[in-house]
């Protein structure tokens, strides 16, 4: 007996392997880049400001890694590094000595990449499974 179109194995088997090398790797994208905006935009608000370099740095990446998915993403300024670890700083608005101008972000804080993840991490993770139920 003749199977209809798309109900004969192979067509399930093509189906799958669409699912699983085509649709299943652009929703993981797409949901792992809506985890970068959500936790880099919540990050930009303790993120220290003066010319903007640093802000401007920000940058992600996507890579499968065997069967798993990686995000990565964080501030690439030369002293980007430094200056999210340094706790001994706190933000000076212009005019103040040792910054005479440039930009100024009264919020600003070390680990801010770490304060955004404690505070909108768990929203992230949740927005990633919605986007990549299955249909």
């Amino acid at each position: 007996m003749p199977f209809k179109k798309g109900k004969s194995p192979a067509d399930v088997a093509r189906r799958i392997n669409k699912a699983l090398t085509e649709d299943l790797p652009k929703d993981i994208e797409r949901g792992l880049f809506d985890m970068y905006t959500t936790l880099s935009g919540h990050a930009d608000f303790y993120t220290p400001l003066d010319t903007g370099a640093l802000r401007n740095s920000k940058s992600y990446r996507i890579r499968q890694n065997g069967d798993k998915w990686v995000m990565t993403y964080g501030y690439y300024t030369d002293y980007a590094a430094a200056l999210h670890e340094r706790t001994d700083w706190t933000p000076k608005p212009p005019g103040t000595p040792g910054k005479p101008n440039g930009g100024y972000n009264p919020d600003a804080e070390s680990n801010w990449m770490n304060i955004a993840w404690n505070e909108v991490g768990d929203d992230a993770v949740k927005n990633f499974a919605r986007m990549i139920e299955p249909k």
